[in-house]
């Protein structure tokens, strides 16, 4: 029993989490790695509605058909 308290208390004090040592939110470090993922939602948001130019009606002359345009459906993944 005396054990478990030591290390509670040695874990406790250490800021230790279940993944390792715990970061400090106000630290310069995890505030860029913040901006960085929420630049990069905004950026997979924006590119999000461009899948839906990728699906066109019509490739010529004759009756309507549906394709997807494997150029743009392509730019858009990887710039996403």
């Amino acid at each position: 029993m005396e054990s478990l308290q030591k290390f509670t208390r040695a874990v406790t004090g250490a800021n230790w989490g279940l993944s390792g040592k715990a970061l400090d939110p106000r630290s310069k470090r995890v505030q860029i790695w913040n901006r960085a993922l929420l630049l990069a939602r905004g950026v997979a948001l924006v590119m999000d509605p461009l899948f839906v130019y990728a699906l066109s009606i019509g490739r010529g002359g004759g009756s309507p058909c549906l394709y997807m345009d494997g150029g743009l459906a392509l730019v858009v993944t990887v710039a996403r």
